[in-house]
């Protein structure tokens, strides 16, 4: 059987007309405010897309630069309090000396386009989401847009980070499979994944999984990535592709969605206001 490659480029593209379309519909003003502290490059070049994803679409963009954490959070305060702004998002990682957790929860839940915010992650586990991180949204697009059916499957999460790894198990868990979350600690990640109808990798590490390692038909996403040489690597081997009925390259799988399902985010916040 030959696997189907999901081209994440051309399911942005058509959320993104989705989104352009919501926004014209519904005749919103969403506005999207950016916070970038730092220099580093991979967040540099994030912001942009999602500048230009937004121009794209129609949604009114602001980038706001501040100098540490004090600036970070009286900017997020000034925000929350402002009706012309529908969606606040913090460019992660932050530099070394911010503290991620209290700059993410001072967030308004109503405003958190990332749903990071403890509140946003609390719906969603506890099976009603409101707004979910925008990776999960990527992994449940292509899920959907497959057709395939989560209902009575067993699931491996790989990866139990805050960002990606548990908000997927929650996911999935919603979906009704029956969901094993796998880590460092894991003892025998090769016998939880030749169990697996469906797999969802979310690590950051360079092949991590290899074609011996799943069973024949089996659906595989990968969310994580690690940069090596000015090139993009994914948590898979792109050989276990051959073994897959749905495979997400990287690049080209789950990266090229994250900025537009942030957008069909933000349309969630407007509508809602």
């Amino acid at each position: 059987m030959k696997p189907i490659i999901v081209d994440g480029k051309k399911i942005a593209e058509e959320i993104l007309d989705e989104v352009k379309d919501g926004i014209s519909k519904r005749n919103l003003s969403p506005s999207l405010h950016v916070i970038l502290a730092g220099t580093d490059p991979a967040s540099l070049v994030y912001v942009k897309k999602k500048e230009e994803a937004c121009k794209k679409v129609g949604v009114s963009f602001f980038l706001h630069q501040p100098n540490n954490q004090s600036e970070i959070l009286s900017l997020i305060k000034k925000l929350n309090e402002d009706s012309s702004a529908t969606g606040i998002l913090v460019q992660l990682p932050l530099p070394e000396g911010f503290s991620q957790e209290e700059i993410i929860q001072s967030i308004d839940p109503k405003k958190d386009v990332d749903g990071l915010t403890a509140a946003n992650l609390g719906f969603l586990f506890s099976g009603n989401p409101k707004i979910v991180p925008a990776t999960v949204v990527a992994v449940s697009e292509i899920l959907k847009r497959h057709n395939v059916s989560c209902f009575g499957k067993k699931a491996v999460v790989v990866g139990r980070s805050v960002l990606v790894g548990l908000p997927v198990f929650a996911l999935l868990k919603n979906l009704d499979a029956t969901v094993t979350l796998c880590h460092s600690k894991t003892k025998d990640l090769k016998k939880e994944l030749l169990d697996a109808d469906i797999v969802v990798s979310a690590v950051g590490k360079r092949g991590i999984i290899t074609k011996e390692m799943v069973k024949d038909g089996v659906v595989v996403i990968g969310c994580g990535i690690v940069r090596e040489e000015n090139k993009v690597f994914g948590d898979v081997f792109s050989e276990v592709s051959t073994k897959a009925s749905v495979f997400t390259p990287v690049p080209g799988g789950v990266g090229p969605m994250t900025v537009a399902c942030l957008l069909k985010n933000l349309v969630s916040l407007a509508s809602n206001k």
